[in-house]
């Protein structure tokens, strides 16, 4: 799983749509290997 850092909620409209998105996230997990279509950012930490 990851942290939603902002966004995330639905917009209250006709159709399927979210806020822009920012998650952290894992190196590992799978939105990190497959292609995203929306408007979501994910964030890797590192050292």
């Amino acid at each position: 799983g990851g942290k939603i850092l902002t966004g995330g909620s639905s917009i209250e409209s006709e159709g399927n749509f979210v806020q822009p998105t920012i998650v952290e996230i894992s190196p590992d997990a799978p939105i990190v290997k497959e292609e995203l279509f929306g408007p979501v950012l994910y964030v890797l930490k590192f050292q």
